[in-house]
């Protein structure tokens, strides 16, 4: 039901959907227990699904983004046998972005935990599931 163009919703359901973004923040556990949460309410729940398939969806972007990540480590070696100086920044380097991706995930996770408490709508930044 919309109100004013927020989605009125249970406090139970704000509950659930503010624990999938909140959960998905710890690497793993996130996307196992979002997906046992959409399991779970897959038929009760079209919000609360929404919200878990969004974060499972964000969640795998995530691990994506750690992939790439252990690829440049490894390249990282390769390139040290040649230049020892120059595998050195491309390291620091990648730590660094790799540090910044992580704080901007883990904050974009908490801000869709607070949207959710408070009865709003929140869609994660390059994951579109149609509701």
């Amino acid at each position: 039901m919309e109100k004013g163009g927020e989605i009125v919703r249970s406090e139970q359901e704000q509950r659930i959907a503010g624990f999938c973004h909140l959960i998905n923040i710890i690497p793993l556990w996130g996307l196992l227990i979002c997906g046992g949460i959409w399991f779970r309410l897959r038929e009760e729940s079209r919000e609360v699904v929404l919200h878990a398939q969004q974060a499972i969806l964000f969640h795998i972007m995530m691990l994506c983004a750690v992939l790439v990540w252990s690829m440049v480590l490894i390249f990282v070696k390769i390139v040290q046998k040649i230049s020892e100086p120059l595998a050195l920044v491309i390291d620091k380097i990648n730590d660094a972005f790799f540090l910044v991706l992580v704080i901007v995930y883990a904050l974009i996770c908490l801000f869709g935990c607070i949207q959710c408490l408070k009865g709003r709508s929140f869609r994660y930044p390059l994951v579109r599931i149609q509701p």
